[in-house]
């Protein structure tokens, strides 16, 4: 169009994208991890043990799988958006 200045940054929503991409993984990974460790200290430490079926390997929980699961997605999707801007 005539009279508008073009982009200054025409790639940055690409770039706030992968950050934003980027800090939710590490933020999920992160959450997770803590927040397991944190649940079977707390089962080891009381008379949970025997209630809960807890063994020395701890207890697999669907928290882990479904974290899993969008870790890869966002894995996924980062790589899409990086690989794009190539």
């Amino acid at each position: 169009m005539p009279g508008v200045k073009p982009a200054r940054f025409p790639d940055a929503p690409r770039y706030v994208g992968l950050v934003l991409i980027f800090c939710g993984i590490v933020a999920l990974v992160i959450s997770t991890t803590w927040q397991y460790r944190w649940t079977l200290r707390y089962q080891r430490e009381g008379d949970f043990a025997p209630i809960e079926g807890l063994t020395k390997e701890g207890k697999q929980t669907p928290i882990v799988a479904v974290a899993g699961i969008l870790i890869s997605i966002g894995v996924f999707a980062f790589f899409a958006v990086l690989l794009r801007l190539l």
